[in-house]
């Protein structure tokens, strides 16, 4: 697979305009889908974004090779694929990397519940949203700010165990929200 140095598509004519407008917009729309294939894929959030980066950046460079009309996310996760393999070949060194084996089951499986997952990963930002402000700011608290249960417990002023028992229950709502989601979704 070369990789072009240049524009994605010829801008000069409102056909390259177009084309290129509509590219943008489908890679747009498929970030979800790929983060949820990637972190799938590779089990671990931050490799993702790392892959999704290179992922990007290839698919904007092969833009050219994308026939319009074309099925995006096939030819996108088919690119992501090539990805993930290189980056676990650049980290083949390192002893806590799945072996390639590993990898590619790890790749069939993702490939097997990306659409679940991306299914999935709307319905909890739509269930977050639903919740109150205190369970919002403790789930920030957890796991954007990545804040241990002690942290939340001084910062809350609360004890850590009454912090867990938060935690599981929201986790249980939003549990809960999710599932009755995505069965409303797959009856309708």
């Amino acid at each position: 697979m070369t990789i072009e140095q240049h524009a994605p598509l010829d801008q000069d004519d409102e056909g390259g305009a177009a084309q290129l407008e509509k590219f943008v917009q489908l890679l747009t729309n498929s970030q979800s889908h790929l983060r949820a294939y990637l972190v799938a894929a590779l089990g671990n959030y931050d490799d993702a974004l790392e892959v999704l980066q290179r992922t990007n950046m290839v698919l904007w460079r092969n833009a050219r090779k994308f026939r319009a009309g074309a099925e995006f996310m096939p030819w996108a996760i088919a690119l992501a694929r090539y990805e993930i393999m290189s980056f676990y070949r650049d980290r083949q060194r390192d002893r806590h990397v799945f072996t390639e084996e590993v990898a590619m089951l790890m790749l069939q499986t993702a490939a097997a519940q990306s659409p679940d997952l991306a299914e999935r990963q709307v319905a909890l930002r739509l269930c977050v949203a639903k919740l109150n402000g205190a369970s919002q700011e403790m789930l920030k608290l957890r796991y954007e700010a990545q804040s241990s249960i002690a942290q939340m417990a001084t910062q809350l002023q609360r004890t850590e165990d009454s912090i867990k028992s938060a935690l599981l229950r929201i986790r249980k709502l939003l549990a809960e929200c999710i599932n009755k989601r995505l069965q409303a979704e797959s009856a309708g």
